[in-house]
């Protein structure tokens, strides 16, 4: 089964995730005068992944969290898991058997002609011929991206190299698919990406 659990960064104080650093030993890695939105963002992202695992009886620390050649998060032996914020909204998606990735975009107005180089032709048609463009590009970034944080390379790899096939996706020359699962969470764009087809979703929320 797949998770996804989602945590509101306006649900904690500043002096909350202060403290939550302190607790989780991330203090001393984090400059208290850094961008407050990135010092959130990373205090939360890191105290998620810890309790999804510990959701799944995974026994992990800080220090147990590695980063892959490419900055994508994992833990040795542990379940595959795949992070990713956008505006209020910090999300972690966790399989026990294969690889995930998930994205989330905030839905907002975008200059999107910007964005076609990222696009076929004609995924770039039915973006242009939306009722919204800029709704319809940000659901089909986050199934790009979502592809490429489940293949580890990220944004390592062009976004116009993923083809996008209905509810599945290509990566390149690579005819493995990858499955794609949209997520209804109000104000945002979300998607996971894993090889098998998924059949049961959990969505959780948390709060610090």
């Amino acid at each position: 089964m797949l998770t996804v659990t989602c945590v509101n960064r306006t649900s904690a104080s500043p002096e909350t995730i202060h403290a939550l650093a302190q607790r989780l030993g991330l203090a001393d890695a984090l400059q208290s005068e850094a961008d407050p939105l990135h010092y959130a963002r990373y205090v939360l992202g890191r105290w998620l992944i810890l309790m999804v695992l510990r959701d799944l009886r995974v026994p992990a620390t800080v220090a147990d969290i590695r980063t892959g050649l490419y900055g994508k998060p994992y833990i040795p032996a542990a379940p595959a898991f795949s992070l990713s914020h956008s505006h209020d909204l910090i999300v972690c998606a966790t399989l026990q058997h294969g690889p995930v990735g998930i994205d989330i975009e905030y839905l907002r107005p975008l200059v999107w002609p910007v964005y076609q180089q990222a696009f076929s032709q004609q995924e770039w048609r039915a973006v242009a011929n939306a009722p919204s463009p800029s709704e319809a590009l940000l659901h089909r970034w986050t199934q790009k991206e979502s592809v490429l944080k489940a293949d580890g390379r990220g944004l390592q790899v062009p976004l116009a190299s993923v083809a996008l096939h209905g509810l599945q996706a290509t990566i390149g020359e690579d005819p493995q698919p990858w499955h794609l699962t949209p997520l209804a969470l109000q104000g945002y764009a979300v998607c996971v990406s894993t090889r098998v087809p998924v059949r049961d979703v959990h969505l959780k929320d948390l709060v610090v």
